[in-house]
């Protein structure tokens, strides 16, 4: 489902050039659940933004689902995002101003393939998917209005609107407290692994590691 052929990143700052991959190759099984680790800086968080086609390679190639991210153009690779791709922040990344609906609602709405699409059907879906995470009652709450843990919920329901095929998830846990942490992340897991699609997750959660099916750590720009 996700291939990496012989990916490096760099970046330029102050005149020196900052390598953070170096010729990584790597395959993901359809439905598999990767666990990212490794220290601040390691390049973790710029390896999903790879995948997510979100940035670049300076060289080799990212392939989602046989179509190569690295060959499309910036507008390409964005249409792509929004329809095969969803997102679990560590800061949530909500929308202020518009209701939980509105806010799981929204990704479904931009989708080109969606823009004739009967609203009331979008709405539908919204609500079954925030019946699963468990907060249907809050549907018309804004974001200040909800917990920490409220708020990963609404943020795990906006990520599956779409049906992607790849779920990315960036400490997802990284603003909660242990408990509510560990609720999400098998809630996170539990409806990727029902609809048999891959997880790749940064974090560092002990209790993560132990369900993954697999954990791949970061080292000087190579994937151990």
């Amino acid at each position: 489902m996700i291939r990496l052929n012989r990916v490096s990143k760099r970046f330029h700052e102050a005149g020196v050039d900052r390598s953070i991959l170096n010729d990584v190759s790597l395959t993901f099984a359809k439905g598999e659940f990767v666990v990212l680790l490794g220290k601040s800086g390691s390049g973790k968080s710029t390896l999903l933004n790879l995948i997510a086609g979100i940035d670049t390679p300076s060289a080799g190639e990212v392939f989602i689902d046989g179509k190569s991210l690295t060959r499309m153009s910036d507008h390409e690779r964005t249409l792509f995002r929004r329809t095969h791709i969803g997102f679990v922040f560590q800061s949530f990344n909500l929308i202020p101003t518009l209701s939980v609906l509105e806010n799981v609602c929204l990704p479904l709405e931009l989708d080109m393939r969606n823009r004739g699409a009967n609203g009331k059907a979008i709405e539908q879906r919204a609500k079954d998917l925030l019946t699963q995470v468990g907060v249907a009652h809050r549907i018309h709450a804004f974001p200040d209005r909800l917990s920490g843990g409220e708020q990963q919920r609404v943020a795990i329901a906006r990520a599956l609107i779409n049906d992607p095929m790849v779920v990315l998830a960036d400490e997802p846990t990284g603003n909660l407290d242990a408990d509510t942490g560990k609720l999400v992340l098998d809630l996170i897991d539990t409806l990727t692994r029902k609809a048999g699609k891959n997880l790749v997750m940064v974090t560092h959660s002990e209790e993560v590691v132990g369900v993954a099916d697999r954990v791949l750590r970061l080292r000087n720009g190579q994937l151990i």
